[in-house]
């Protein structure tokens, strides 16, 4: 997303809260070089297993099976699990220099108006979604 299209947004809707889910760029890309999607159904996994000294523990998004390079979808036949063009380690690190220069000042935006801006570092993966509440 982009700055404009924040200012768009709050001119005709109050936003009150921002939530901003963020992790260190080296997860980032370690998780987001290990997605795997189905090129049948568009069902995504994920085959990194994070784990680091501050904290990060995200365990494997993988097919229920015995195979984890096949989707584990109601498919007639066998449908191995694809890498996407755009998942490479140069890819998102392209990627996140357009977030620092495009996203970013997002916050900076929400920072300078009455909002409630809420900083939470997703260490967990999925495990995550009940602090959010």
């Amino acid at each position: 997303r982009t700055l404009q299209q924040a200012k768009l947004l709050d001119s005709f809707l109050n936003v009150d809260v921002v939530i901003n889910l963020f992790n260190k760029e080296e997860v980032l890309v370690q998780k987001l070089a290990g997605r795997r999607v189905c090129p049948e159904c568009n069902r995504n996994f994920n085959v990194a297993h994070v784990r680091t000294e501050c904290g990060y523990h995200m365990e494997p998004l993988l097919p229920k099976g015995d195979d984890p390079t096949i989707c584990d979808g109601d498919h007639p036949k066998p449908v191995k699990l694809i890498t996407r063009s755009d998942d490479t380690e140069e890819v998102v690190w392209e990627r996140l220099q357009v977030y620092q220069s495009q996203t970013l000042p997002i916050l900076e935006f929400y920072q300078s108006q009455p909002t409630t801006l809420i900083d939470f570092e997703a260490k967990n993966g999925k495990k995550d979604y009940p602090q959010l509440r």
